[in-house]
C-alpha cells in the first residue's frame, strides 16, 4: 500500500534519522504476525498504526492521501477548538456514535479517541464527520 507524507517527517525512526519532505510517497511492508511498516526504499520508518504514522502520513492507495490527511487534521482541529461551541461539536459527534463509533477506540469508555480506521477512512466518511462536527 502507498502512503504520502502530509507534513515533513524529520525524526528518528526505526532505522535511524530520516528527513522526508511533504508529498513524498512511501510504501508498506508486512512483516511477521501481520505488522505493517512504512518504508522509504529499504529504510523502515514506523508502524502504520503508530501515532507518527497518523500524525505525518496518510494512506494514498486511492490517490486521495492529501485530501485524507487534510480532512483528518481539520476534524481534529475543529474538535479541539476551545470556544463557546466546543461541547456542541462533541454532542453532535456523540449523537451519531452509532455510525461514527466505528472510528473510535471502544476500550476507552466515554472518551472519544480516534482509532486506526479513522486515519484510513474513505473521503466521504471523513467529509461527513467534518460536516457533522461543524454543524453543516
Amino acid at each position: 500500500m502507498r502512503y504520502i507524507v502530509g507534513k515533513r517527517y524529520k525524526k528518528l525512526c526505526i532505522q535511524g534519522e530520516i528527513n522526508l519532505p511533504r508529498l513524498t510517497t512511501v510504501d508498506t511492508v508486512t512483516y511477521d504476525k501481520g505488522a505493517e511498516v512504512l518504508v522509504d526504499g529499504e529504510k523502515r520508518i514506523c508502524l502504520t498504526t503508530s501515532s507518527d504514522a497518523h500524525e505525518y502520513f496518510a494512506r494514498d492507495d486511492d490517490g486521495r492521501g492529501l485530501d485524507r490527511y487534510a480532512l483528518t487534521r481539520a476534524i481534529i482541529s475543529v474538535l479541539a477548538t476551545d470556544d463557546k461551541d466546543h461541547q456542541a461539536r462533541w454532542d453532535r459527534l456523540w449523537a451519531r456514535e452509532d455510525y461514527f463509533g466505528r472510528f473510535r477506540k471502544r476500550d476507552l469508555g466515554d472518551h472519544w479517541i480516534w482509532n486506526h480506521d479513522f486515519y484510513n477512512a474513505s473521503i466521504e466518511d471523513l467529509e461527513e464527520i467534518l460536516n457533522t462536527v461543524k454543524g453543516v
